[in-house]
């Protein structure tokens, strides 16, 4: 199988479809490298994101923000970055989905960027993706991860009464 490799300090970032896999020592920043610029979306095959990686994603204002596809497998370790823009504040319960794959495996072992004005953003990882979810909760430190989702469930149900047990909080 054809990757890209990614190495240590380097960044791959940009919009568009990478038909290979791509495996991340370095960063990855879907979307303009440039802080100012609109986010953007990027597509690939599978991602290896190992510890000591990075994900780097934007958001700004009206719903924009990067994001990233997997057609198959995604495994997460590394740092899950995030840079809310200057003067941007998300609406409570807003949603980005900012990571859509076949499947993940793993998960980030670091967050960074999480606190904006006014509240955090709460990272909910589910067996096909990440999901970033605007609360007025004030601080960094917390994270949800849903280990059993049927597809088509929709995030909320599995707090329901009697679904709890696939969730945890970390």
């Amino acid at each position: 199988d054809d990757t890209i490799q990614v190495d240590f300090g380097a960044t791959l970032g940009g919009s568009g479809e990478i038909l290979i896999g791509v495996e991340v020592a370095g960063f990855l920043s879907p979307g303009p490298l440039a802080t100012t610029a609109a986010p953007g979306s990027l597509s690939v095959d599978t991602l290896e994101m190992p510890s000591g990686s990075s994900l780097r994603i934007q958001i700004s204002g009206d719903n924009q923000f990067d994001s990233i596809s997997v057609a198959n497998s995604a495994s997460l370790q590394g740092t899950l970055a995030v840079e809310v823009a200057a003067g941007d504040v998300p609406q409570d319960g807003q949603i980005f989905s900012v990571l859509n794959a076949g499947s993940v495996d793993g998960r980030f072992s670091a967050f960074s960027g999480l606190s904006y004005a006014g509240g955090a953003l709460l990272p909910v990882q589910t067996p096909s993706g990440l999901l970033l979810v605007a609360t007025s909760f004030d601080g960094d430190g917390a994270a949800i991860y849903v280990s059993d989702l049927t597809p088509g469930t929709s995030v909320a149900s599995v707090f329901s009464a009697g679904a709890v047990s696939p969730v945890e909080f970390a």
